[in-house]
């Protein structure tokens, strides 16, 4: 029977639902944690991030809010009001001295108030608190998520919330 020369290089078994991944727009977010950590990575088309959280800093418990996107609202607005705009522009004398203001205003509101309309409905969140009840991040919540897609998610966040409390003993009872 051979004896293994060192056991450090054995690797611990991962517990599952370790990860989680969503999509918001054009936004990637991948939420991990491990033993102390909770990573959270961002990409996009105009760049990346990444932040990181001790576990037992956390709370456990999480709240699911449902609200609207100010950022939709706001987006909306100006669109709304270029495209308002580019009418009064396009009917006004102003047309004939300057006659490809209309069009580059009608242009100009498009892309906000697309962008605005496209996440103006409410979504759900499940909000993560540190322990004085401050925002941390949020996991998305699809209201249309198949079934399987809901149990991923629910077991990452049932997961989380094991080992925060873990955590939390790890650090106030073995330290």
């Amino acid at each position: 029977m051979r004896k293994r020369a060192d056991d450090s290089k054995v690797s611990k078994l991962r517990p599952k639902h370790t990860r989680y991944e969503y999509r918001i727009g054009w936004r990637r977010m991948v939420l991990e944690f491990d033993e102390r950590y909770l990573h959270e990575r961002w990409e996009e088309r105009s760049g990346f991030g990444s932040r990181t959280y001790l576990l037992h800093y956390l709370s456990p418990r999480f709240a699911q809010v449902r609200e609207m996107d100010p950022d939709a609202v706001r987006n909306a607005r100006i669109g709304g009001a270029l495209l308002l705009a580019a009418i009064v522009v396009f009917f006004s004398a102003y047309n004939a001295n300057i006659p490809l203001l209309a069009p580059v205003l009608l242009l100009l509101s498009l892309g906000p108030l697309v962008q605005g309309l496209r996440h103006i409905r409410p979504r759900t969140w499940t909000y993560i608190y540190d322990d004085d009840g401050n925002y941390v991040t949020a996991i998305l919540v699809d209201d249309t998520e198949p079934e399987e897609a809901m149990m991923r998610r629910e077991g990452f966040e049932g997961a989380l919330g094991e080992h925060i409390e873990r955590a939390k003993q790890k650090e106030y009872y073995e330290e």
